[in-house]
């Protein structure tokens, strides 16, 4: 059973599984008891610690001040211990008489069993439990708060569905090669498998119905393994289709911390973006793009967001929408974070340190912007020309097409695409649910509840015809995947140049669009027909924000600035964030990432 205890205006708990034995040397035995009876304190560790500067040694003494220059330096170093855990002090490694007293402490000479990190703890029966801080969640990011339910993290526990739990940053070493994600915290989207609690997907059904997970979906054990430190699960749209603020019944929405606290978080990332962007606690958010799902969330909340080349990750233990379109990325506040995510992320792959030698621009996709925002996206692509010495390229995509499309695709790019995403995504959703709403049919007697928006969406689903529609759709995303590929992200100036030559020139060519929703919109509002309204999130017709997703190109949503407006909820002057994309050819997300780390410095 964990222990629960108030500090500083703090909820903590306990660790169930005890860290670590101690022992009070013999002149402290007689004030045993307190420590039996559980008190929270802070470990201060002499003996094989985990900064060599603090070894104790004849050039390091155990005094006063040394002591206390140690506690100011836990308390500056963490967003968990707080004041009142430094009324305990254990001294780990000390064997010398303890002479001096710091603001009434009680301090104790310890013995360990084996050597601990120094740090917040809390002391039961001569045992040290790992404390954790619980976070509130007021943006509602976060279906549940987990914790390692055993030592070496194989399995979790939900601790709350209000709160996160957060270790100590104290109980972890600094990043290395062999872990550079070490105590990094990651929230996970509700459609990863974690063993041992259950995944919902937002459905309440879907989650009483297949219970606690039996395995944790590889990629996030990885990041486990890196050193991550899984805090919770982010909330979803059901089943990872796109839903608006107000589609949402098993669950609420979460809130976009940005501006007036109302605009859309938009698609079924929601959680991850509004984690990322509202808690400075969370270091990383991971998500699933099908349809926008992170390069939606990120530019709406104004985050880092990169939806990779499709095929990169692998897909096992998350639940699907569609494997045609299912990718895998990071949340981000910080570039220099994901730089430092993404090596891990993308193990397989090696940077090159060539820089892009072509910057397209294609000009008609930021004209419905307002002109404020294109004023702050132009900056940037300033930035861009100045630091790779290039000129951007006024581009267009569908002329390209025209010129370039194979001889059996219609001429119109939009003719080509106009159903493309929406007939593989409604035909696999429909599909990949039927399983579930069989099993749960018997077992019941009764259909499982699903959000009106998914039995829109799976009733379209149902009316496709798998060698009519979606084949041929399948087909057509083949196309268009393979224009990519071959003319887009390629100058074909030199028909001659070798097959290496003319790889790495299309590993040098990256595109830049405008990135989220030229107005904003607020989830209160109902600003079109209710069928308009679905369709609209479905994936008919053509839009600039499709490229990576028929494409299977990497996408990186970049924060480039901001603007002021005045909030239609509240009357008050809010911001309201201003994003763009760069997509870049398969296989290029670290480079990507590079790069806007150094044009952001400029």
């Amino acid at each position: 059973m964990m222990e629960w205890f108030r500090l500083h205006q703090s909820s903590y708990i306990a660790s169930k599984t005890p860290s670590v034995r101690f022992q009070l040397q013999n002149e402290y035995t007689s004030r045993l008891s307190a420590l039996h009876q559980g008190v929270p304190v802070v470990v201060l560790s002499f003996q094989d610690d985990d900064d060599d500067d603090h070894d104790h040694d004849e050039s390091h003494p155990v005094d006063r001040e040394s002591v206390e220059a140690r506690l100011q330096q836990l308390l500056a170093g963490d967003d968990v211990i707080c004041p009142e855990f430094t009324k305990t002090i254990l001294l780990a490694g000390v064997t010398e008489e303890i002479d001096f007293v710091i603001n009434g402490s009680d301090i104790y000479a310890v013995e360990m069993a084996v050597p601990l990190r120094s740090g917040p703890y809390y002391a039961r029966s001569s045992h040290l439990h790992f404390v954790y801080k619980l976070q509130e969640d007021p943006y509602e990011a976060f279906m549940m708060g987990v914790l390692p339910d055993s030592g070496d993290h194989d399995s979790f526990c939900e601790v709350s569905k209000e709160f996160i739990p957060l270790p100590s940053r104290h109980y972890f070493d600094q990043p290395s090669d062999e872990k550079p994600l070490s105590g990094k915290r990651i929230g996970v989207k509700d459609i990863f498998d974690l063993r041992g609690v259950p995944t919902s997907a937002s459905s309440r059904d879907y989650s009483a119905f297949y219970g606690a997970a039996d395995s944790t979906a590889p990629v996030v054990q990885r990041l486990i393994d890196a050193g991550a430190v899984i805090v919770g699960k982010t909330k979803t749209a059901q089943f990872a289709s796109g839903e608006y603020a107000h589609d949402w019944v098993d669950f609420l929405c979460p809130f976009n911390p940005r501006g007036d606290g109302y605009m859309e978080p938009d698609c079924s990332s929601s959680g991850s973006a509004v984690a990322a962007a509202g808690y400075d606690w969370l270091d990383f958010a991971l998500g699933t793009d099908t349809l926008g799902s992170i390069v939606g969330p990120a530019a709406l909340q104004g985050v880092f967001g990169i939806r990779p080349t499709h095929g990169t990750t692998d897909m096992t233990g998350i639940l699907p929408v569609s494997s045609l379109l299912d990718t895998i990325g990071p949340f981000a506040r910080s570039i220099t974070e994901l730089r430092l995510f993404a090596p891990v992320w993308y193990e397989d792959h090696h940077m090159s340190s060539d820089s892009p030698i072509r910057l397209l621009c294609p000009t008609e996709y930021f004209d419905a912007w307002p002109a404020p925002k294109r004023q702050i996206m132009n900056a940037f692509i300033d930035d861009m020309e100045k630091h790779l010495s290039v000129t951007r390229t006024a581009y267009d995509l569908h002329e390209e097409w025209k010129l370039r499309a194979p001889d059996d695709c219609a001429r119109s790019l939009e003719t080509h695409l106009d159903k493309v995403l929406a007939y593989i995504q409604l035909y696999d959703s429909y599909h990949n649910r039927i399983p579930f709403r069989q099993d749960f049919q018997r077992a019941h007697g009764r259909e499982p509840y699903a959000n009106p928006m998914i039995r829109f969406k799976w009733s379209l689903g149902e009316k496709l015809s798998k060698e009519n529609e979606y084949e041929i759709a399948c087909a057509k995303r083949t196309k268009f995947r393979e224009f990519l590929r071959e003319h887009v992200f390629d100058d074909d100036d030199d028909d001659d140049d070798d097959e290496q030559q003319q790889h790495q020139r299309r590993r040098r060519t990256i595109m830049i669009l405008p990135a989220g929703s030229p107005e904003v919109r607020y989830r209160d509002v109902e600003d079109e027909n209710l069928e308009k309204k679905r369709y609209r999130l479905q994936g008919f017709h053509f839009s600039p924000e499709h490229i990576s997703f028929v494409g299977g190109v990497p996408e990186l949503v970049i924060p480039v600035g901001q603007i002021p407006a005045i909030s239609p909820v509240t009357g008050a002057e809010i911001f309201e964030p201003v994003c763009v994309a760069i997509l870049g050819a398969p296989g290029t997300e670290c480079e990507m990432i590079r790069l806007v780390e150094q044009v952001l410095k400029l």
